[in-house]
Protein backbone atom coordinates (compact mmCIF):
# COMPACT_ATOMS: atom_id res chain seq x y z
CA UNK A 1 0.00 0.00 0.00
CA UNK A 2 2.84 2.40 0.26
CA UNK A 3 4.85 1.17 -2.78
CA UNK A 4 5.75 3.73 -5.67
CA UNK A 5 3.27 3.62 -8.53
CA UNK A 6 4.60 3.32 -12.04
CA UNK A 7 3.91 6.68 -14.16
CA UNK A 8 2.08 4.15 -17.15
CA UNK A 9 -0.56 3.26 -14.44
CA UNK A 10 -1.39 6.88 -13.05
CA UNK A 11 -1.80 7.76 -16.40
CA UNK A 12 -4.30 5.25 -17.22
CA UNK A 13 -6.08 6.16 -13.82
CA UNK A 14 -6.21 8.95 -14.93
CA UNK A 15 -7.67 8.87 -17.98
CA UNK A 16 -11.21 8.54 -15.68
CA UNK A 17 -11.05 12.13 -15.41
CA UNK A 18 -11.50 12.95 -19.02
CA UNK A 19 -14.69 10.60 -18.99
CA UNK A 20 -15.99 11.94 -15.63
CA UNK A 21 -15.86 15.63 -16.83
CA UNK A 22 -16.81 14.82 -20.34
CA UNK A 23 -20.29 13.29 -18.69
CA UNK A 24 -20.26 16.22 -15.88
CA UNK A 25 -20.18 19.02 -18.37
CA UNK A 26 -22.39 17.84 -20.65
CA UNK A 27 -24.89 16.90 -17.95
CA UNK A 28 -24.96 20.24 -16.44
CA UNK A 29 -23.78 22.86 -19.21
CA UNK A 30 -25.52 21.96 -21.73
CA UNK A 31 -28.33 19.07 -20.81
CA UNK A 32 -30.93 21.97 -19.56
CA UNK A 33 -30.05 23.69 -22.68
CA UNK A 34 -30.85 20.91 -25.03
CA UNK A 35 -34.23 19.73 -23.22
CA UNK A 36 -35.54 23.42 -23.54
CA UNK A 37 -33.85 24.99 -26.50
CA UNK A 38 -33.30 21.82 -28.34
CA UNK A 39 -36.60 20.07 -27.60
CA UNK A 40 -38.85 22.48 -26.54
CA UNK A 41 -39.55 21.12 -22.77
CA UNK A 42 -40.76 23.81 -20.04
CA UNK A 43 -37.70 24.89 -18.16
CA UNK A 44 -39.52 24.40 -15.19
CA UNK A 45 -40.78 20.71 -15.96
CA UNK A 46 -36.77 20.17 -17.57
CA UNK A 47 -35.38 21.47 -13.99
CA UNK A 48 -37.84 19.36 -11.86
CA UNK A 49 -36.93 16.46 -13.64
CA UNK A 50 -32.98 16.66 -13.22
CA UNK A 51 -33.39 17.70 -9.62
CA UNK A 52 -36.03 15.02 -8.62
CA UNK A 53 -34.05 12.07 -10.44
CA UNK A 54 -30.23 13.43 -8.74
CA UNK A 55 -32.41 13.67 -5.19
CA UNK A 56 -32.92 9.45 -5.11
CA UNK A 57 -28.92 9.81 -4.80
CA UNK A 58 -29.37 10.61 -1.20
CA UNK A 59 -29.94 6.96 -0.63
CA UNK A 60 -28.76 5.65 -3.74
CA UNK A 61 -25.13 6.30 -3.48
CA UNK A 62 -24.21 5.58 0.45
CA UNK A 63 -25.97 1.93 -0.63
CA UNK A 64 -23.92 1.05 -3.51
CA UNK A 65 -20.81 2.72 -1.27
CA UNK A 66 -22.18 -0.13 1.31
CA UNK A 67 -22.30 -2.69 -1.53
CA UNK A 68 -18.61 -1.36 -2.64
CA UNK A 69 -17.20 -1.46 0.85
CA UNK A 70 -18.56 -5.03 0.33
CA UNK A 71 -17.67 -6.39 -2.58
CA UNK A 72 -15.29 -9.40 -2.79
CA UNK A 73 -13.75 -9.70 -6.45
CA UNK A 74 -10.24 -11.45 -7.33
CA UNK A 75 -9.88 -7.98 -9.73
CA UNK A 76 -10.75 -5.52 -6.62
CA UNK A 77 -13.98 -4.44 -5.36
CA UNK A 78 -13.44 -1.10 -7.19
CA UNK A 79 -12.23 -2.42 -10.72
CA UNK A 80 -14.92 -4.72 -11.44
CA UNK A 81 -17.43 -2.12 -11.53
CA UNK A 82 -15.90 -0.53 -13.37
CA UNK A 83 -15.55 -3.05 -16.05
CA UNK A 84 -19.33 -4.18 -15.98
CA UNK A 85 -20.88 -0.39 -15.69
CA UNK A 86 -18.86 1.50 -18.13
CA UNK A 87 -19.82 0.63 -21.56
CA UNK A 88 -23.54 1.14 -19.73
CA UNK A 89 -23.10 4.46 -18.39
CA UNK A 90 -21.34 5.25 -21.99
CA UNK A 91 -25.02 4.15 -23.76
CA UNK A 92 -27.06 6.14 -21.26
CA UNK A 93 -25.10 9.33 -22.21
CA UNK A 94 -25.61 8.98 -25.64
CA UNK A 95 -29.53 8.24 -24.81
CA UNK A 96 -29.50 11.74 -22.91
CA UNK A 97 -28.94 13.52 -26.26
CA UNK A 98 -31.55 12.28 -28.92
CA UNK A 99 -35.42 12.33 -28.84
CA UNK A 100 -36.98 9.63 -30.17
CA UNK A 101 -40.75 11.08 -29.75
CA UNK A 102 -42.72 14.10 -31.33
CA UNK A 103 -45.38 14.62 -28.67
CA UNK A 104 -44.65 15.93 -25.46
CA UNK A 105 -46.09 13.40 -22.71
CA UNK A 106 -43.50 10.74 -24.78
CA UNK A 107 -41.00 13.51 -24.37
CA UNK A 108 -41.03 13.57 -20.53
CA UNK A 109 -41.02 10.21 -20.36
CA UNK A 110 -38.35 9.64 -22.31
CA UNK A 111 -36.14 12.40 -20.44
CA UNK A 112 -37.20 11.09 -17.15
CA UNK A 113 -35.99 7.52 -18.31
CA UNK A 114 -33.05 8.31 -19.27
CA UNK A 115 -32.02 11.05 -17.16
CA UNK A 116 -33.03 8.45 -14.13
CA UNK A 117 -31.11 5.77 -15.52
CA UNK A 118 -27.78 7.66 -15.84
CA UNK A 119 -28.41 9.50 -12.20
CA UNK A 120 -28.23 5.91 -10.86
CA UNK A 121 -25.38 4.08 -13.32
CA UNK A 122 -22.94 6.85 -13.11
CA UNK A 123 -22.89 6.35 -9.31
CA UNK A 124 -21.56 2.73 -9.29
CA UNK A 125 -18.70 4.15 -11.60
CA UNK A 126 -17.56 7.34 -9.76
CA UNK A 127 -17.69 5.91 -6.34
CA UNK A 128 -15.31 2.94 -6.98
CA UNK A 129 -13.31 5.13 -9.32
CA UNK A 130 -12.97 7.59 -6.23
CA UNK A 131 -12.25 4.66 -3.74
CA UNK A 132 -9.96 2.94 -5.96
CA UNK A 133 -6.96 6.00 -5.42
CA UNK A 134 -6.48 5.16 -1.65
CA UNK A 135 -6.98 1.43 -2.35
CA UNK A 136 -3.89 1.86 -4.86
CA UNK A 137 -1.60 3.72 -2.10
CA UNK A 138 -1.76 4.74 1.07
CA UNK A 139 1.27 6.97 0.62
CA UNK A 140 -0.28 10.74 0.39
CA UNK A 141 2.35 11.88 -2.00
CA UNK A 142 1.47 8.95 -4.56
CA UNK A 143 -2.61 10.46 -3.98
CA UNK A 144 -1.25 13.73 -4.27
CA UNK A 145 0.46 12.52 -7.36
CA UNK A 146 -2.42 10.87 -8.75
CA UNK A 147 -4.82 13.39 -8.24
CA UNK A 148 -2.77 16.34 -10.01
CA UNK A 149 -2.30 14.03 -12.76
CA UNK A 150 -6.02 13.78 -12.71
CA UNK A 151 -6.77 17.57 -12.79
CA UNK A 152 -4.73 17.76 -15.91
CA UNK A 153 -6.35 15.40 -17.74
CA UNK A 154 -9.69 16.82 -16.87
CA UNK A 155 -8.30 20.07 -18.38
CA UNK A 156 -9.02 18.45 -22.00
CA UNK A 157 -11.82 17.18 -21.22
CA UNK A 158 -13.31 20.75 -19.94
CA UNK A 159 -11.75 22.64 -23.29
CA UNK A 160 -13.59 19.66 -25.29
CA UNK A 161 -17.13 19.66 -23.93
CA UNK A 162 -17.40 23.36 -23.42
CA UNK A 163 -15.87 24.67 -26.42
CA UNK A 164 -16.54 21.99 -28.66
CA UNK A 165 -20.30 21.11 -28.01
CA UNK A 166 -22.19 23.81 -29.74
CA UNK A 167 -19.86 23.97 -32.84
CA UNK A 168 -19.83 20.43 -33.44
CA UNK A 169 -23.60 19.94 -32.61
CA UNK A 170 -24.43 22.83 -35.70
CA UNK A 171 -21.53 21.00 -37.78
CA UNK A 172 -22.82 17.05 -37.56
CA UNK A 173 -26.60 18.67 -37.58
CA UNK A 174 -26.30 20.90 -40.77
CA UNK A 175 -28.32 23.25 -39.01
CA UNK A 176 -30.56 21.10 -37.01
CA UNK A 177 -29.69 20.73 -33.65
CA UNK A 178 -31.22 18.04 -32.55
CA UNK A 179 -30.01 15.91 -35.29
CA UNK A 180 -26.59 17.36 -34.31
CA UNK A 181 -26.73 16.63 -30.61
CA UNK A 182 -26.97 13.10 -31.14
CA UNK A 183 -23.68 12.84 -32.85
CA UNK A 184 -22.30 14.61 -29.92
CA UNK A 185 -24.44 12.63 -27.34
CA UNK A 186 -22.71 9.72 -29.23
CA UNK A 187 -18.81 10.66 -29.02
CA UNK A 188 -19.44 11.76 -25.48
CA UNK A 189 -20.55 8.50 -24.62
CA UNK A 190 -17.67 6.32 -26.10
CA UNK A 191 -15.24 8.63 -24.92
CA UNK A 192 -16.70 7.71 -20.98
CA UNK A 193 -16.40 4.19 -21.84
CA UNK A 194 -13.31 4.10 -23.51
CA UNK A 195 -11.70 6.48 -20.34
CA UNK A 196 -12.85 4.07 -17.76
CA UNK A 197 -11.83 0.64 -19.35
CA UNK A 198 -8.52 2.30 -19.69
CA UNK A 199 -8.75 2.95 -16.19
CA UNK A 200 -9.95 -0.87 -15.68
CA UNK A 201 -7.29 -2.64 -17.55
CA UNK A 202 -4.13 -0.08 -17.16
CA UNK A 203 -4.49 -0.60 -13.42
CA UNK A 204 -4.41 -4.37 -13.04
CA UNK A 205 -2.81 -5.74 -10.02
CA UNK A 206 -2.26 -2.20 -8.55
CA UNK A 207 -5.95 -2.66 -6.20
CA UNK A 208 -4.91 -3.87 -3.09
CA UNK A 209 -7.04 -6.90 -2.40
CA UNK A 210 -8.35 -7.31 1.10
CA UNK A 211 -7.22 -10.58 2.50
CA UNK A 212 -10.25 -10.32 4.84
CA UNK A 213 -13.34 -7.74 4.54
CA UNK A 214 -12.46 -3.90 4.86
CA UNK A 215 -15.15 -3.63 7.61
CA UNK A 216 -14.77 -5.31 11.03
CA UNK A 217 -16.90 -8.26 12.16
CA UNK A 218 -18.92 -5.51 14.36
CA UNK A 219 -19.40 -3.55 11.17
CA UNK A 220 -20.45 -6.63 9.55
CA UNK A 221 -23.16 -7.79 12.49
CA UNK A 222 -24.65 -4.23 12.73
CA UNK A 223 -25.15 -4.20 9.41
CA UNK A 224 -25.93 -1.29 6.61
CA UNK A 225 -27.83 1.37 8.47
CA UNK A 226 -25.62 1.10 11.61
CA UNK A 227 -22.55 2.22 9.46
CA UNK A 228 -24.11 5.15 7.71
CA UNK A 229 -25.32 5.89 11.33
CA UNK A 230 -21.52 5.80 12.62
CA UNK A 231 -20.87 7.65 9.28
CA UNK A 232 -22.62 10.52 9.83
CA UNK A 233 -21.33 11.19 13.20
CA UNK A 234 -17.71 12.21 11.45
CA UNK A 235 -18.33 15.49 11.41
CA UNK A 236 -14.91 16.20 9.24
CA UNK A 237 -16.69 13.87 6.34
CA UNK A 238 -20.15 16.09 6.73
CA UNK A 239 -18.56 19.20 6.45
CA UNK A 240 -16.29 18.31 3.34
CA UNK A 241 -19.41 17.02 2.09
CA UNK A 242 -21.50 20.09 2.40
CA UNK A 243 -18.97 22.26 1.52
CA UNK A 244 -18.07 20.25 -1.94
CA UNK A 245 -22.02 20.51 -2.43
CA UNK A 246 -22.43 23.88 -1.70
CA UNK A 247 -19.25 24.57 -4.52
CA UNK A 248 -20.67 21.87 -7.08
CA UNK A 249 -24.31 24.11 -7.05
CA UNK A 250 -21.87 27.44 -7.29
CA UNK A 251 -20.24 26.20 -10.47
CA UNK A 252 -22.74 24.32 -12.31
CA UNK A 253 -25.49 27.68 -11.97
CA UNK A 254 -22.62 29.33 -13.60
CA UNK A 255 -21.95 26.65 -16.06
CA UNK A 256 -25.46 26.46 -16.39
CA UNK A 257 -26.70 30.07 -17.18
CA UNK A 258 -23.33 30.88 -18.82
CA UNK A 259 -24.85 29.26 -22.59
CA UNK A 260 -28.41 31.67 -22.03
CA UNK A 261 -26.20 34.46 -20.64
CA UNK A 262 -23.28 34.67 -23.49
CA UNK A 263 -26.23 33.89 -26.44
CA UNK A 264 -28.92 36.54 -24.82
CA UNK A 265 -27.02 39.23 -22.79
CA UNK A 266 -23.36 39.31 -24.73
CA UNK A 267 -24.91 37.75 -28.31
CA UNK A 268 -22.04 35.86 -29.06
CA UNK A 269 -21.76 32.09 -27.79
CA UNK A 270 -18.29 32.17 -29.19
CA UNK A 271 -17.00 33.18 -25.86
CA UNK A 272 -17.57 29.65 -24.35
CA UNK A 273 -14.44 28.94 -26.70
CA UNK A 274 -12.26 32.07 -24.53
CA UNK A 275 -13.78 31.23 -21.16
CA UNK A 276 -12.84 27.38 -21.89
CA UNK A 277 -9.53 28.45 -22.78
CA UNK A 278 -9.28 30.50 -19.65
CA UNK A 279 -10.78 27.92 -17.40
CA UNK A 280 -7.91 25.50 -19.21
CA UNK A 281 -4.84 27.51 -18.30
CA UNK A 282 -5.66 28.61 -14.71
CA UNK A 283 -6.33 24.12 -14.02
CA UNK A 284 -3.37 24.12 -15.26
CA UNK A 285 -1.49 25.70 -13.08
CA UNK A 286 -3.44 24.78 -10.24
CA UNK A 287 -3.05 21.10 -11.24
CA UNK A 288 0.78 21.64 -12.02
CA UNK A 289 1.14 23.31 -8.51
CA UNK A 290 -1.06 21.75 -6.22
CA UNK A 291 1.30 19.60 -4.49
CA UNK A 292 3.42 23.16 -3.95
CA UNK A 293 0.35 24.84 -2.49
CA UNK A 294 -1.06 21.82 -0.48
CA UNK A 295 2.70 21.36 1.30
CA UNK A 296 2.95 25.22 2.29
CA UNK A 297 -0.84 25.67 3.36
CA UNK A 298 -2.33 22.03 3.95
CA UNK A 299 -5.20 20.59 2.43
CA UNK A 300 -8.09 21.93 3.76
CA UNK A 301 -5.62 25.56 3.80
CA UNK A 302 -5.47 25.61 0.00
CA UNK A 303 -9.49 24.58 0.05
CA UNK A 304 -9.79 28.02 1.89
CA UNK A 305 -7.69 30.17 -0.20
CA UNK A 306 -9.52 28.42 -3.02
CA UNK A 307 -12.74 29.87 -1.52
CA UNK A 308 -11.63 33.42 -1.76
CA UNK A 309 -9.99 33.72 -4.58
CA UNK A 310 -13.41 32.37 -6.21
CA UNK A 311 -15.72 35.11 -4.44
CA UNK A 312 -13.19 37.82 -5.32
CA UNK A 313 -13.33 36.95 -9.34
CA UNK A 314 -17.28 36.45 -9.08
CA UNK A 315 -17.62 39.83 -6.47
CA UNK A 316 -15.21 41.55 -8.90
CA UNK A 317 -17.12 40.88 -12.05
CA UNK A 318 -20.76 41.50 -10.07
CA UNK A 319 -19.69 44.84 -9.35
CA UNK A 320 -17.81 46.01 -12.77
CA UNK A 321 -20.96 44.73 -14.06
CA UNK A 322 -18.84 42.67 -16.80
CA UNK A 323 -18.26 46.40 -18.53
CA UNK A 324 -15.03 44.89 -20.66
CA UNK A 325 -13.34 41.98 -21.45
CA UNK A 326 -10.52 42.68 -19.17
CA UNK A 327 -12.98 42.77 -16.30
CA UNK A 328 -14.32 39.53 -17.12
CA UNK A 329 -11.47 37.81 -18.13
CA UNK A 330 -9.95 38.71 -14.47
CA UNK A 331 -13.02 37.59 -13.07
CA UNK A 332 -12.63 34.15 -14.91
CA UNK A 333 -9.32 33.88 -13.55
CA UNK A 334 -9.90 34.46 -9.86
CA UNK A 335 -12.51 32.54 -9.95
CA UNK A 336 -10.87 29.66 -12.37
CA UNK A 337 -7.60 29.42 -10.27
CA UNK A 338 -10.08 29.48 -6.57
CA UNK A 339 -12.42 26.79 -7.78
CA UNK A 340 -9.75 24.39 -9.18
CA UNK A 341 -7.92 24.94 -5.80
CA UNK A 342 -11.57 23.53 -3.92
CA UNK A 343 -12.10 20.53 -6.78
CA UNK A 344 -8.39 19.62 -6.60
CA UNK A 345 -8.13 19.10 -2.59
CA UNK A 346 -11.41 17.99 -1.75
CA UNK A 347 -10.57 14.42 -2.33
CA UNK A 348 -7.27 14.99 -0.34
CA UNK A 349 -9.52 16.27 2.56
CA UNK A 350 -12.09 13.23 2.23
CA UNK A 351 -8.72 10.85 2.88
CA UNK A 352 -8.23 13.10 6.18
CA UNK A 353 -11.73 12.69 7.23
CA UNK A 354 -11.10 8.81 6.56
CA UNK A 355 -8.41 9.36 9.42
CA UNK A 356 -11.06 11.14 11.66
CA UNK A 357 -13.48 8.64 11.42
CA UNK A 358 -11.18 5.64 12.13
CA UNK A 359 -9.33 7.26 14.61
CA UNK A 360 -13.03 8.79 16.63
CA UNK A 361 -14.97 6.08 15.87
CA UNK A 362 -13.39 3.16 14.22
CA UNK A 363 -15.38 3.18 11.25
CA UNK A 364 -13.16 2.09 8.06
CA UNK A 365 -15.37 2.10 5.42
CA UNK A 366 -13.77 3.85 2.27
CA UNK A 367 -16.60 3.41 -0.75
CA UNK A 368 -18.85 4.71 1.73
CA UNK A 369 -16.84 7.80 3.03
CA UNK A 370 -15.73 8.61 -1.11
CA UNK A 371 -19.88 8.05 -1.69
CA UNK A 372 -20.40 11.69 0.42
CA UNK A 373 -17.93 12.86 -2.62
CA UNK A 374 -20.25 11.50 -5.05
CA UNK A 375 -23.59 12.27 -3.88
CA UNK A 376 -22.30 15.88 -3.28
CA UNK A 377 -21.22 16.24 -6.95
CA UNK A 378 -24.35 14.92 -8.21
CA UNK A 379 -26.93 16.71 -6.18
CA UNK A 380 -24.47 20.04 -6.21
CA UNK A 381 -25.20 19.20 -10.20
CA UNK A 382 -28.90 19.15 -10.20
CA UNK A 383 -29.41 21.94 -7.94
CA UNK A 384 -27.83 23.69 -9.90
CA UNK A 385 -28.71 23.06 -12.76
CA UNK A 386 -32.74 22.70 -12.09
CA UNK A 387 -32.23 26.05 -10.15
CA UNK A 388 -31.83 27.76 -13.27
CA UNK A 389 -34.64 26.21 -14.41
CA UNK A 390 -36.96 27.55 -11.92
CA UNK A 391 -35.59 31.04 -11.60
CA UNK A 392 -36.58 30.90 -15.34
CA UNK A 393 -40.24 30.52 -13.92
CA UNK A 394 -39.85 33.39 -12.25
CA UNK A 395 -39.30 35.88 -15.14
CA UNK A 396 -40.42 36.22 -19.22
CA UNK A 397 -38.40 33.85 -20.27
CA UNK A 398 -39.67 32.45 -23.77
CA UNK A 399 -37.41 29.10 -25.35
CA UNK A 400 -35.97 30.20 -28.42
CA UNK A 401 -36.64 33.77 -28.67
CA UNK A 402 -34.19 35.91 -30.22
CA UNK A 403 -34.39 38.61 -27.75
CA UNK A 404 -35.59 38.14 -23.98
CA UNK A 405 -36.61 41.00 -21.54
CA UNK A 406 -34.12 42.70 -19.38
CA UNK A 407 -35.42 40.80 -15.90
CA UNK A 408 -34.13 37.74 -18.21
CA UNK A 409 -30.66 39.55 -18.76
CA UNK A 410 -30.41 40.28 -14.87
CA UNK A 411 -31.07 37.06 -14.12
CA UNK A 412 -28.46 35.36 -16.36
CA UNK A 413 -25.89 38.18 -15.10
CA UNK A 414 -26.88 37.12 -11.55
CA UNK A 415 -26.52 33.45 -11.81
CA UNK A 416 -23.00 33.87 -13.09
CA UNK A 417 -21.73 36.47 -10.71
CA UNK A 418 -23.77 36.77 -6.96
CA UNK A 419 -25.26 33.22 -6.91
CA UNK A 420 -21.50 31.41 -7.02
CA UNK A 421 -20.28 34.21 -4.51
CA UNK A 422 -22.92 33.45 -1.76
CA UNK A 423 -22.22 29.42 -2.55
CA UNK A 424 -18.50 30.29 -2.09
CA UNK A 425 -18.87 32.11 0.70
CA UNK A 426 -20.77 28.71 2.45
CA UNK A 427 -18.19 26.42 1.06
CA UNK A 428 -15.72 28.80 3.05
CA UNK A 429 -17.54 28.65 6.42
CA UNK A 430 -17.94 24.60 6.31
CA UNK A 431 -14.41 24.67 5.61
CA UNK A 432 -12.88 26.41 8.33
CA UNK A 433 -13.65 23.41 10.72
CA UNK A 434 -12.21 20.74 8.08
CA UNK A 435 -9.13 23.09 8.68
CA UNK A 436 -9.26 22.91 12.13
CA UNK A 437 -8.41 19.18 11.94
CA UNK A 438 -6.30 19.45 9.96
CA UNK A 439 -3.99 20.74 12.45
CA UNK A 440 -4.65 17.31 14.67
CA UNK A 441 -3.90 14.94 11.78
CA UNK A 442 -0.91 14.06 12.77
CA UNK A 443 -1.56 13.03 16.47
CA UNK A 444 -4.40 10.73 15.01
CA UNK A 445 -1.96 8.74 12.77
CA UNK A 446 0.48 8.84 15.81
CA UNK A 447 -2.61 6.70 17.95
CA UNK A 448 -3.86 4.82 14.74
CA UNK A 449 -0.25 3.03 14.87
CA UNK A 450 0.03 2.72 17.91
CA UNK A 451 -3.39 0.77 18.23
CA UNK A 452 -2.73 -1.39 15.30
CA UNK A 453 0.45 -1.93 17.15
CA UNK A 454 -1.06 -3.30 20.38
CA UNK A 455 -3.44 -5.23 18.57
CA UNK A 456 -1.27 -6.97 16.42
CA UNK A 457 0.95 -8.30 19.95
Amino acid sequence: MDRKLPMKVKLCYSAGSMGKVVQGLAASTFLLYFYTEIIGLNPGLAASIIFFCKLFDIVNDPLIGALVDRCASEEGKCRAFLKRFAVPAGICIFLCFIMPFESGAAKIGWVILTYGVLATISSFIQIPMNTLMGRMSADEQQRAHLNQLSGIVSLVGNYIVVSWTLPLAARFGGGNMEKGFLFVGAAYGVIYAVSYMVVYFGTKGCEFIDAAPAISENQEKAGILEVLKGLLSNKVWLCIGLYYLFDMIATTLESTAMVFYFQYNLGNTGLLSTYSAVAMVCNFVIFASLHKFTGKLGNAGSTVLGCILSMSGDILRFVLHDANMIVMVSGWILSGLGSCLVAGTVLLNLFDAKVYGEWKYGVKCDAILMSGFTLATKIGMAVGSAAVGWFLLLVPYTEGAAVQPQSVLDLFFGLNTALPAVSFFLVLLLALPVLKNEKNLPKMKRELEERKKHESI
